[in-house]
């Protein structure tokens, strides 16, 4: 690589399987689109990339999410749609810039603390997971304006839910409620059975 002032690089739609350590070269890069390939993991050389802010991995085979993409401090999208996707690791601390987070469609069941404990995340989609219950600490993600649990066997929505004191769009359609607690009564104008907009125009690039 010789694009030393390069900013934003799209690798998606190929049939990439790895990317070679150089890429750690574009130190200038914000933007790194690798969406529909054929990708596992990453080189540990990403972690170089300090100028990253959006990282798309979509619709890839990653079982983990790479360690090298917790030394992206600086990081604010990160989106691995349509992977697979089970445990997160409990080390979301590292990205405390983080405003979105995209994980649909894998097979999660839990979020870790670190996770919630997000301070600046204001979207997070979690649609087409193995979520049975779902809640929220009092006091977790204080930023979340959307969030998303549509396709998943939830039977039991929390009342921390409550707490999400800046959320104007919570998507819970096609899940197992039966009943939603009463704590969630104030939020019921912002429940929406439908996909969000602008997640339905190019979801492999959020």
């Amino acid at each position: 690589f010789e694009l030393d002032g390069l900013t934003a690089l799209n690798l998606g739609n190929n049939h990439l399987s790895s990317l070679p350590g150089d890429i750690a070269r574009l130190k200038s890069l914000t933007t790194l689109h690798l969406f529909n390939n054929k990708l596992e993991s990453l080189p540990d050389a990403i972690a170089k990339l300090k100028a990253l802010r959006w990282l798309t991995l979509s619709n890839n085979r990653f079982r983990n999410i790479p360690p090298a993409i917790f030394s992206l401090s600086q990081i604010r999208r990160l989106n691995m749609q349509q992977n697979h996707l089970i445990e997160l690791p409990d080390r979301f601390n590292a990205l405390a810039h983080l405003e979105l987070i995209n994980f649909k469609n894998n097979q999660i069941s839990s979020i870790p603390q670190t996770l919630m404990s997000l301070q600046e995340l204001r979207r997070l989609f979690l649609d087409h997971n193995q979520f049975i219950t779902f809640d929220i600490v009092p006091g977790s993600l204080p930023a979340l304006e959307q969030l998303s649990l549509a396709h998943n066997p939830i039977e039991q929505i929390g009342p921390g839910i409550a707490s999400l004191g800046n959320l104007w769009n919570l998507v819970l359609d096609k899940n197992q409620h039966k009943a939603l607690p009463e704590e969630i009564e104030p939020l019921k104008p912002f429940i929406f059975p439908c996909k969000i907009a602008y997640d339905e125009a190019k979801p492999e690039q959020y």
